[in-house]
């Protein structure tokens, strides 16, 4: 007899679907906030510093790049861990930043952290849909700060995509 098993791959696969829509839309909000300059990465060289605890060393990273702009500067942070090792690492969007030096701040960064990236994406859509989807490829926390998102220096809020 012949068995319907369209049901339990359906029920194996909805969660995937679930938050690749999630990142989807996560990157579509994400490209309507401001046009983004730079797509950033930040890899600890000292593993032990390679922890959660270490996002308020990177807000002060992004504050000192926002002192070098003549802009509001705005920036979303999404930590994750690497899928090879389990290194925490982050990736950050960075609007009004476009007058500064980007060697000025890999430097900055390199000093302070170890390996990292500054780019400028193709398109403010692409860097979005990229950081969303490091954003909900696993339950990671969302950071969003700047004073380019108003008279604070970071939103203490937190946001989880878990589906």
């Amino acid at each position: 007899m012949l068995v319907d098993h369209r049901i339990q791959v359906e029920d194996r696969w909805r969660p995937v679907w679930q938050r690749r829509d999630a990142s989807l839309a996560y990157g579509e909000w994400l490209a309507t906030l401001r046009p983004w300059d730079w797509f950033c990465t930040v890899t600890f060289r000292d593993e032990k510093k390679a922890t959660p605890q270490s996002v308020p060393k990177v807000m002060d990273w992004l504050r000192t790049v926002e002192a070098q702009s003549g802009e509001l500067v705005s920036w979303v942070l999404s930590e994750e861990y690497g899928n090879r090792n389990g290194r925490f690492h982050c990736h950050s969007l960075l609007a009004g930043c476009s007058e500064v030096s980007r060697r000025f701040a890999w430097y900055t960064a390199f000093t302070w952290f170890g390996r990292c990236k500054v780019e400028v994406p193709d398109s403010r859509a692409i860097a979005a849909h990229y950081a969303a989807k490091y954003a909900a490829k696993q339950e990671g926390q969302i950071w969003l700060g700047g004073k380019g998102f108003g008279d604070v220096d970071f939103f203490p809020c937190k946001m989880h995509i878990k589906v």
